[in-house]
């Protein structure tokens, strides 16, 4: 069993069973796992966002944090599917990979106002254009994940 906690506006996350596996995915290609025993809390402060167990204390920024995500070991490994999907936010565009074919991509406004809403191509990919759109919070939903973006 694997499930995705978005990456950004965590305030708190349950472990699973108590040998689950935190697996925090950064920008940089860098993929870090931490054994869970204890239920683990993720708190955004600032630009970082913070980790902490009965046994450690992790900090990391924000903006290098890729995807965070729980894995359960016990499962059979082919009963296991990793959650895909990557964006990536550069200048007014956001552009989305490995996503599944077709799949449904809606961004609302901070007031719940659905704002856009289009489907991945069969490769999973997309990009977004945030030209037109005006200045504030936005969240962008998928499948598996929720995005909260600002633009400025």
């Amino acid at each position: 069993m694997c499930c995705l906690l978005a990456s950004y506006g965590i305030t708190t996350v349950l472990a699973q069973p108590s040998n689950s596996i935190l697996c925090i995915d950064t920008t940089s290609g860098e993929h870090l796992e931490y054994l869970l025993n204890t239920n683990p809390r993720l708190t955004p402060n600032e630009s970082k966002i913070v980790l902490t167990t009965n046994t450690i204390t992790m900090e990391f920024q924000t903006n290098k944090i890729a995807k965070v995500y729980i894995v359960d070991p016990s499962t059979d490994v082919s009963e296991t599917k990793k959650i895909s999907g990557n964006f990536q936010l550069l200048r007014d565009y956001i552009y989305f990979s490995g996503y599944g074919g077709n799949e449904s991509i809606t961004m609302y406004s901070a007031d719940g106002r659905q704002m856009m809403h289009q489907k991945t191509d069969s490769n999973g990919n997309l990009t977004l254009s945030l030209h037109d759109m005006a200045n504030g919070t936005y969240i962008i939903k998928t499948k598996h994940q929720s995005i909260k973006i600002i633009k400025k």
